[in-house]
């Protein structure tokens, strides 16, 4: 797969970095994004106060110059950041980036761990269309797949283990939360956050089984080209279930959910779980994933167990070690 092809984010994602943040998410909220974006640009400002003074005055002389043309002369000293985040609900898109966030975390408040500038950290606002808030797992499969497609072109062995998070073979590289918004019925935006290990070397927190992109291939990979491999694959699988016609939209999902299935973590065979509720251990197949998230196993002596998100546990192997629950 050529990497110039994913050189650029496709154009309908407006992108906004920042160094350090407390979390992605966060900042896609409300008026998160436009308070951050205007407390940096206040922060520059404060370090360019020289530097500002002398524009100010030939920029005093250039507009005198100007008006007496009879033109209208924009003010090159106004940073056009509040304009971009005033604009920010017509575009398709919102994507933040960031090098390190303060207080990452996962589901349920479990904690993610990313050392500063090595691995992929974004956050993205999108508004799906034809996307009821029954069917709303269809966008964990495409969130899901997307990063799978996207480790594809470096390595193999990518799965993904129910509800959303994507692993190499018993180890996880990478997690994600999803957060929708209803009007009515629809679902009318969603917030993915997305942590991806690609560069960091050695985990060093609780986390019994993480690994990073560079531990797997032995050498660093550039996180602006993974990040545009992923841009580039959750558009495809987004308008590829969402057109305008019902029928090629159920035949999508259809086709969408299939792929997912393929892909799952312990889809072949029977597997141990553990029940939450009762730390009842049990043997089962993977039976189907309901459109709502849901999880239905079959014991191996024949019983159906149906499971949300955080109700049941995988048993995964450890690398060298017992087998841990995550």
């Amino acid at each position: 797969m050529s990497t110039t092809a994913f050189s650029e984010l496709p154009p309908h994602w407006q992108r906004h970095h920042f160094a350090e943040v407390s979390t992605t998410m966060e900042l896609l909220r409300e008026d998160a994004l436009e308070e951050r974006a205007l407390i940096e640009e206040e922060r520059e400002r404060s370090k360019e106060n020289s530097e500002s003074s002398k524009r100010e005055h030939a920029l005093y002389n250039k507009n005198k110059k100007t008006e007496k043309n009879g033109a209208n002369a924009p003010d090159e000293n106004v940073s056009d950041t509040t304009a971009v985040i005033t604009d920010k609900r017509a575009e398709e898109i919102q994507l933040v980036t960031t090098d390190y966030q303060t207080h990452g975390h996962g589901q349920v408040n479990t904690v993610w761990e990313s050392a500063r500038g090595e691995n992929l950290l974004f956050s993205f606002l999108f508004r799906p269309e034809h996307i009821t808030a029954g069917e709303q797992f269809f966008l964990s499969e495409i969130a899901c797949l997307a990063v799978a497609h996207t480790l594809d072109a470096y390595t193999e062995g990518i799965s993904v283990k129910w509800p959303n998070d994507v692993y190499h073979h018993d180890s996880k590289i990478c997690g994600m939360l999803l957060r929708h918004t209803l009007s009515g019925a629809q679902i009318s935006a969603t917030l993915v956050g997305i942590g991806l290990n690609l560069n960091q070397k050695q985990f060093v927190g609780d986390a019994p089984n993480p690994v990073s992109l560079r531990q797997i291939i032995g050498r660093p990979v550039d996180r602006e080209e993974v990040l545009c491999r992923f841009a580039h694959h959750f558009d495809r699988l987004l308008r590829a279930v969402t057109p305008p016609d019902a029928d090629e939209r159920l035949a999508q999902r259809q086709r969408l959910h299939r792929k997912y299935l393929r892909r799952l973590y312990h889809r072949d065979g029977a597997h141990d779980y553990v029940d939450v509720a009762s730390g009842e251990t049990f043997s089962a197949h993977i039976i189907d994933v309901a459109p709502t998230g849901q999880l239905p196993l079959r014991t191996t002596d024949g019983r159906l167990r149906h499971y949300h998100f955080k109700e049941v546990r995988f048993v995964v192997p450890l690398p060298s070690t017992a087998p841990a629950h995550v």
